[in-house]
């Protein structure tokens, strides 16, 4: 499962997006959450604005209640 979250640059600080090569702008970018980017959040270059996460879906289990009933 992997995490993303919408992050902008604190007022008056640059900071850079190894992915995109760019700085991020005052507006925000989405990324995914890694050990670069907590760590860019702990030291409070940064702001959290969303957090998303992907699940996967799941199937419901079939079980012998469930056939039985939908064979009926």
């Amino acid at each position: 499962m992997s995490k993303s979250v919408k992050i902008k640059p604190i007022e008056g600080v640059k900071v850079f997006n190894p992915a995109t090569k760019l700085h991020i702008d005052s507006e925000g970018a989405e990324v995914i959450l890694s050990t670069y980017w907590r760590r860019i959040i702990k030291s409070g270059d940064v702001e959290v604005i969303q957090e998303k996460t992907k699940e996967k879906v799941s199937k419901p289990k079939k079980t012998k209640n469930n056939i039985e009933k939908s064979e009926e």
